[in-house]
This record gives C-alpha cells, sequence and structure tokens, in this order.
C-alpha cells in the first residue's frame, strides 16, 4: 500500500486522506468508529477527512438502519480524479504564462527593463524577439528610406513580415519616406505614409508590453523598452497621428493660475 499512498499524495491528496481512502476501498461500507480503529486517527479527524473526499468524489456515505456507512469510489475514480488534476493544473500553468509579465513587473517594483542591441545582428534580434513574443498586434513608427539603406534591413524585413502574415498578427504602420511609398502586404496591415522632408533614421516599435527604439547609423542599434505605460502611450500618440478625424490644437494663452 505504500506505494499508492505516495501515488495518491502526489495527486494532491493529504497522507491522512490517502490512509483513509485505501483503508475504505481495501474493508468495505464501515462507520466512522470502524475506520477511527482501523486507521488509528480520530473520530474528529475522520469526519473531516470524509468531508474533504466526499467534495473530491472519492467517498461516499450509504445509509443501513440507524448506522451511516461510509465506503470508497472505485480505483477507476481516481484516475479520473487525476486526470482531472491534471487539466486543472494545465489551465494553471496557462493562465501562469499569460500573466508572467505582470509577475516580471512586481518583481522587479514595476522599473523598466532595458536591453541593449548594437551592431548588424541587432535587427535580427529584434525580429526574433517579435516572433517569439507572439504578439496579438504590432503598432510601428518607421523611416522607410533610412531603414532601406541597413545592408541587411530589407532581407530581415521580408523575413519578418512573412512569418508575421502566417501568424496573422494584425500590424498598424506609419511609414515616413521620401521616395517610393510603402507597400501592403496582407489584410491584417494597415499601413499609412507620409513625405519625409528629411531623414530620421530611427524607427519605433510596439509589441505586447515592449517598446523597440531603432537607430540606423554606421552602427545600427535597438533600444528594447519593457514598459506597458510607454506601450500604451506610444499606440495612442499613433492612433492620434493616423485618426484624420482627431484636431490637435495649439494652446497659445499663458495660464496664470
Amino acid at each position: 500500500m505504500f506505494h499508492w499512498n505516495q501515488l495518491l499524495t502526489n495527486l494532491g491528496l493529504s497522507e491522512n486522506e490517502s490512509l483513509l481512502y485505501l483503508t475504505s476501498l481495501e474493508n468495505g461500507q464501515k462507520t466512522v468508529q470502524e475506520l477511527s480503529a482501523l486507521t488509528k486517527l480520530s473520530r474528529v479527524t475522520i469526519y473531516a477527512l470524509i468531508d474533504s473526499l466526499k467534495n473530491q468524489g472519492l467517498i461516499t456515505s450509504v445509509e443501513k438502519g440507524k448506522k451511516t456507512l461510509f465506503a470508497a469510489e472505485p480505483p477507476q475514480r481516481l484516475l479520473n480524479f487525476g486526470e482531472q488534476r491534471l487539466q486543472d493544473l494545465k489551465a494553471t500553468v496557462s493562465e501562469m504564462k499569460a500573466g508572467l509579465d505582470e509577475l516580471d513587473l512586481k518583481a522587479r517594483g514595476e522599473k523598466p527593463v532595458v536591453k541593449l542591441f548594437e551592431g548588424d545582428e541587432s535587427l535580427k534580434a529584434l525580429a526574433e524577439d517579435i516572433v517569439h513574443s507572439k504578439p496579438k498586434e504590432i503598432y510601428e513608427f518607421e523611416d522607410l528610406e533610412a531603414f532601406r539603406k541597413v545592408p541587411i534591413g530589407d532581407a530581415v524585413l521580408d523575413d519578418l513580415y512573412g512569418k508575421l502574415i502566417k501568424m496573422k498578427i494584425n500590424r498598424k504602420l506609419v511609414y515616413g519616406t521620401s521616395t517610393r511609398p510603402p507597400k501592403k502586404f496582407s489584410n491584417y496591415e494597415q499601413v499609412y505614409s507620409f513625405k519625409l522632408d528629411e531623414e530620421l533614421k530611427g524607427s519605433i516599435l510596439a509589441y505586447n508590453n515592449k517598446l523597440a527604439l531603432s537607430v540606423y547609423k554606421d552602427k545600427q542599434m535597438v533600444v528594447l523598452i519593457e514598459s506597458p505605460e510607454l506601450v500604451k502611450t506610444f499606440k495612442k500618440l499613433l492612433d492620434l497621428l493616423i485618426d484624420k478625424k482627431t484636431n490637435i490644437k495649439e494652446i497659445k494663452e499663458v495660464s496664470k493660475e
């Protein structure tokens, strides 16, 4: 029975719950007093254990005359119980994964995490992080002319866009350009463009809780900031920029308050 005691505790039962279930299974219908004698546990403890095992569907009660007898459910019920615990555990793990970013924020006292990538591989590192993060949506403000001048820019972009299209990720893109306009590659994209008078040599991209700032100069650089507040702010700014119904007015009068 020791082996089964261990298996039941692995399923989440306490040692006493395992003992009572196995004792009841082996001895059939018994009263609380009889179960107490068989397990060497007090009757108060037996009552508490019975309530717990009843709630888990592992023990039932029957009335015989003036006596209440208790019996363990068949072993097949244990398998059902174990499978249900497995499903519950999987659901818990999935929920933990979904809330991991929030937990990370609490662990670091809500201070943004900043990572720096430098050199020709910086854009590849950013692209890999985007794909790995599996975002539901991406917001992007891009100096397209400067990006096209990056030696590996087009190759990284083509590979990334192909993967994002397959992943069916919604994207909102605002491109600044002085020559050829950008292209729209799928219905998952909202693409906007405006004419640039001078190169900005940079881009801003937001996905999940991450904000990526890229610099396109002699030495490529990507600064990756994990901050839901900054991401929310950037998304709002981009929406204001492309929303033609929004009128941004200058406040000219100096407040006297």
